[in-house]
């Protein structure tokens, strides 16, 4: 009888003091002191830095192996759950203090926002968690760095997130590596978090710029492994890249050794799209001569065929420079309101048929133009590009 009497009590007190799990907010930062970052070490240790939680200074302790710190809130306020006030976490050092506000995540004023990889820039402030940046480290191997270099006379690798920059200096051409550290503005995804990359192969030549566009789950490491430079659109998809097909991409076709391309936009054309064809080369100003059709082959395929020459018969600098046509553009839905027309070098405007694109597939093609005092530049002779109209 003693035993059951013993046995009732324990599960009565365990009942009475089992609680939920409860979750602690972690805010996950790198503290940085006149632009440089102070060392994880003295945060930790609090002698040059002072980290408080409310009103009671916390513990610090380094995220991983990284230079990252974390703190975590208490659970009985900052549990998702539980979290219906603004928690504010104050740094304190020699020349002042900072406060940064965590605004609820729970209740009517609710909040979604993430605190890793935080970048806090110390001065005298208060400001709110959603208004910080966080930082990201890039790296990966270009394989195909010099077949880029040749075609566009490529000299520097650029990588941005938004507005945010990484500095010069992070891809090294001889071994093809990339490592750079920036800042990122993470946007909200099917799946979470992403960052938005682009990777710009800067060229001697200032309109001949390639870039190439990834989107990547946000993580405070983004390795892309090695790959192959191509300007256009991609996402991460386990842990490798994937052509992105959800939105609209534009892609550069180089033409030949003299720095001929052809810019498409978008390769992947919805119904309510205009497809672009802009044309690109190395000139001195001589007028030029361009036309496109459409023809429907017997192959259920509609080819999209462009004729363009300059003219010969004009004085013209001895300088050279990329030169820009006006683009083609071709709308898919036939709209009244829109007249495709070609537009000759002299700036004068002929009318032209207003074709359209209806759902189905398509391939971009080039014909020679033959005459007196005019000569055919070569963007894509005896090639086909083929692109199809339909829903993304």
């Amino acid at each position: 009888m003693h035993n059951l009497l013993s046995l009732i009590l324990l599960f009565s007190c365990s009942s009475l003091f089992a609680q939920p799990g409860l979750r602690g907010l972690d805010v996950v930062f790198a503290l940085y002191h006149n632009h440089e970052m102070v060392p994880p070490s003295e945060v930790q240790r609090g002698t040059t830095v002072v980290v408080s939680l409310g009103s009671q200074i916390t513990e610090v302790a380094q995220w991983g192996y990284t230079d990252f710190n974390v703190v975590t809130f208490d659970p009985y306020r900052s549990d998702p759950e539980r979290h219906v006030d603004t928690l504010w976490m104050t740094i304190g050092w020699r020349d002042g203090q900072m406060r940064v506000g965590f605004p609820p995540r729970t209740g009517p004023h609710a909040e979604l926002y993430s605190t890793n990889m935080l970048r806090i820039d110390l001065r005298p402030d208060s400001m709110m968690v959603t208004d910080l940046p966080r930082q990201i480290q890039v790296k990966g191997f270009v394989r195909n760095g010099p077949e880029i270099s040749k075609s566009i006379k490529f000299f520097a690798l650029n990588v941005r997130s938004g507005d945010h920059w990484a500095p010069d200096g992070v891809y090294d051409p001889i071994t093809g590596r990339i490592d750079a550290t920036l800042l990122c503005e993470p946007v909200r995804g099917k799946s979470g978090e992403e960052v938005r990359l682009t990777l710009q192969a800067q060229s001697w030549i200032g309109q001949m710029n390639t870039e190439m566009h990834i989107r990547h789950p946000f993580a405070p490491i983004l390795d892309l492994d090695t790959f192959d430079l191509v300007p256009t659109h991609f996402r991460s998809e386990r842990g490798r890249l994937v052509i992105d097909t959800s939105v609209p991409r534009d892609s550069i076709i180089a033409g030949n050794e003299f720095g001929t391309e052809v810019l498409l936009f978008p390769v992947n054309p919805a119904p309510s799209d205009t497809f672009h064809v802009e044309l690109r080369w190395m000139g001195s100003g001589a007028p030029y001569v361009s036309s496109h059709t459409l023809i429907e082959r017997t192959d259920g395929i509609t080819e999209v065929r462009f004729a363009f020459a300059l003219r010969t018969d004009v004085d013209v600098a001895a300088d050279s420079w990329m030169q820009q046509a006006q683009p083609i553009r071709i709308p898919c839905a036939l709209r009244a309101d829109v007249t495709v027309a070609i537009i000759p070098g002299n700036g004068r405007t002929q009318p032209f048929p207003a074709y359209r694109l209806p759902q189905g597939r398509y391939v971009l093609t080039q014909e020679m133009i033959t005459g007196k005092d005019i000569r055919t530049v070569d963007f894509l002779i005896g090639r086909e590009v083929p692109f199809t109209v339909g829903t993304r």
